[in-house]
């Protein structure tokens, strides 16, 4: 976004599932097709955890980063 700052936004985390343990690929292409596997795991967790978007306006912009 033109204007806003990098640093310096609150970010809020939310862990709601694992995926997987840490494995070792034979081949690119193994773990490609692995990731692709894994993000499909970890997008239908995000939905089934996910709640209503809040009625209320986002946060403001950090101090610093108002004009």
């Amino acid at each position: 976004l033109p204007n806003v700052p990098e640093y310096g936004w609150p970010l809020s985390l939310d862990l709601v599932g694992w995926v997987r343990d840490q494995v070792r690929f034979p081949s690119l292409d193994a773990l490609v097709a692995q990731l692709a596997r894994d993000c499909a795991v970890s997008a239908r967790a995000v939905r089934a955890h996910t709640s209503p978007a809040p009625a209320h306006p986002p946060h403001a912009a950090p101090e610093h980063a108002r004009a």
